[in-house]
């Protein structure tokens, strides 16, 4: 367990730093109009993919959240990084005239993760908490 958790707190942070690259190759090498639907879809997959790097990286180096429940939780929100943000910053980096099918699933992915997270909240303080 263990080392799947080291696993997905090194892929979230991997993904912080894709974060803040495709951001500022966003600001600084597309030429996307300010205002348009373009753009705003890059900015939410960008914001989308920091927040969840963050939210991964912070309950993975939680020592109290431990629950196998918070690893499926984790493992989703990678999953959506991937799917969404990733799918999103592609199709807006090779100008593709249709979104890839990915994209959907990613989301999926988000809100599932949420769902687990949730639910693992529901049930009770993660071993070794509060509560």
């Amino acid at each position: 367990m263990a080392k799947l958790r080291r696993w997905l707190v090194t892929l979230a942070a991997l993904g912080g730093a894709l974060g803040i690259a495709a951001g500022a190759l966003g600001a600084h090498a597309l030429a996307l109009a300010p205002g348009s639907a373009a753009a705003h879809r890059y900015d939410t997959a960008v914001f989308y993919l920091l927040l969840h790097a963050g939210v991964v990286v912070a309950s993975g180096t939680n020592r109290a959240v431990s629950q196998p429940a918070w690893l499926v939780s984790n493992a989703l929100m990678l999953l959506g990084m991937l799917g969404f943000s990733g799918g999103i910053i592609a199709s807006t980096y090779l100008a593709l005239e249709h979104p890839l099918p990915v994209i959907p699933a990613g989301g999926t992915a988000f809100i599932m993760g949420w769902l687990v997270a949730a639910g693992a909240v529901f049930r009770g303080a993660p071993k070794g908490g509060a509560g």
